[in-house]
């Protein structure tokens, strides 16, 4: 049982309500796994079902959680109204006793996905277990029987019935996207005209390097690696699905025979909008996937030569997508040599090392106010100088030390400095030379005048 199961269900009992394991948590539980997925039921209120999940201890978890309330059905009909016999079953977390009135354990241990209604019906009934037999494929790994796929592939229309439920398209492709059998479940997605239903700009992918005389890599099977390989997140998830839509109409082709997609990032993630608004996404996963898509190439331009200030533009351009980028930019190659791989993964996390060392750097105050190489020069007489920024560091060193305070006013660091004879008497010829030297701003080496600021 995970932790997160492990803390719902005193919030449940402590205000009366039953609580059991069901679909994903139900499967775990019957074959000794574990999965990040919460799935349950309860005879709770719709208003407790509200003050459970508002509770501190389960908001921001890491786990997707899915609780569905018995209403004024009982348990048995509304575990039958989830279509698939392995959906079916009920695990009570008080005493451990199964409902199973579909046999779906018989049929979990066998490997097999079976509707509750007769096939032949059961998608024109339900069309939404369309989807979800696609879902079951990436949760599972179990292959649908040719019966079923020739009859989802019969009524794949039928899907479109329910594209008013806003937000269950949605619900169904997350769950296909956090499986551990993408690969699976989107191919039977495509095998069973789905895909072009819900997502013909993912569709149009399929085939679509065979469209161009000049060479380029297979897109479908590209999405189809990334997004299985990509991290269970549904950011990058989403991201790996929908990365290379906009290629579609924005190749070109040189006249040497070299294909190029200039522009396809920002069209992509013009695309991806309109599947995110047809399916139902949440507008906050919808924003940060966008912003994947249309930048995700800017990371995989990293080289080893850049700079800190090369890198603390990324970070500071990126915002706070920075962490959904780089997590993207792991998963998105398919190349199958290993040098290149074990090349590309190095950088990767080189990158993130210096990315950590300079927001850590740069959270950090500075000791000194940027004002004091202004306020030496003044107090002194001194031009920009080298004598300037060493006078700097001395201060710098004495704070490290503890000598002095940091980030203290001009006044304390003068006087340091006044209460030295032998740095005094450095001081003061440096300025007695600055006297006679031209005045001419012009005359000053801007490496000087770089240690002043």
């Amino acid at each position: 049982m995970s932790d997160t199961i492990a803390k719902l269900i005193p919030l449940f009992t402590r205000r009366g309500s039953r609580l059991w394991l069901r679909g994903a948590s139900a499967r775990a539980s019957l074959l000794g796994v574990s999965t990040a997925e919460v799935d349950l039921l309860t005879d709770a209120s719709t208003t407790t079902l509200a003050e459970v999940l508002g509770e501190e201890c389960v908001r921001g978890g890491s786990s997707p959680i899915y609780v569905t309330a018995l209403g004024e059905q009982s348990l048995v009909e509304r575990l039958s109204s989830f279509g698939y016999t392995i959906d079916a079953i009920a695990i009570d977390t008080a005493d451990g006793t199964v409902t199973d009135p579909h046999g779906g354990a018989s049929h979990l241990a066998s490997g097999s996905l079976r509707t509750i209604a007769a096939p032949d019906i059961a998608f024109r009934d339900d069309p939404l277990l369309l989807l979800r037999l696609a879902r079951l494929v990436s949760e599972t790994g179990f292959a649908p029987s040719s019966e079923i796929r020739r009859l989802a592939t019969r009524d794949a229309g039928n899907i479109l019935d329910t594209r008013h439920r806003h937000g269950e398209w949605g619900v169904e492709l997350n769950r296909l996207l956090a499986g551990a059998n993408i690969e699976r479940a989107l191919q039977l997605l495509l095998e069973t005209r789905l895909l072009a239903f819900l997502m013909p700009e993912v569709a149009a992918l399929v085939g679509f390097d065979k469209t161009c005389a000049a060479h380029h890599k297979d897109i479908w099977e590209h999405t189809k690696l990334v997004t299985q390989k990509s991290a269970p997140d549904p950011v990058v998830r989403w991201t790996a699905l929908c990365h290379d839509i906009g290629k579609i109409w924005t190749r070109s082709v040189t006249k040497g025979g070299k294909v190029h997609f200039f522009r396809h990032e920002e069209h992509g993630a013009l695309l991806f909008e309109g599947v995110a608004h047809r399916v139902g996404l949440d507008p906050t996963l919808t924003g940060r996937v966008s912003y994947v898509i249309e930048n995700h190439s800017r990371v995989n331009l990293y080289q080893d030569e850049w700079t800190d200030s090369a890198v603390r533009r990324l970070i500071r351009d990126t915002g706070g997508h920075l962490p959904d980028l780089i997590a993207f930019s792991k998963a998105d190659f398919t190349t199958k040599r290993e040098a290149k791989i074990a090349e590309l993964k190095r950088q990767m996390a080189e990158l993130e090392v210096r990315i950590e060392r300079i927001v850590r750097e740069d959270a950090t105050p500075a000791p000194l106010s940027k004002g004091i190489g202004v306020a030496i020069m003044e107090h002194y007489g001194l031009r920009p100088s080298r004598l300037v920024g060493e006078l700097k560091r001395l201060l710098e060193v004495a704070i490290e030390a503890g000598e002095l305070p940091a980030r203290s006013d001009d006044v304390t660091y003068l006087a340091w400095f006044d209460a030295q004879p032998e740095l005094i008497a450095r001081i003061t010829a440096e300025s007695a030379h600055a006297a006679r030297a031209p005045s001419a701003a012009g005359l000053a080496p801007s490496g000087d005048i770089e240690a002043a600021a």
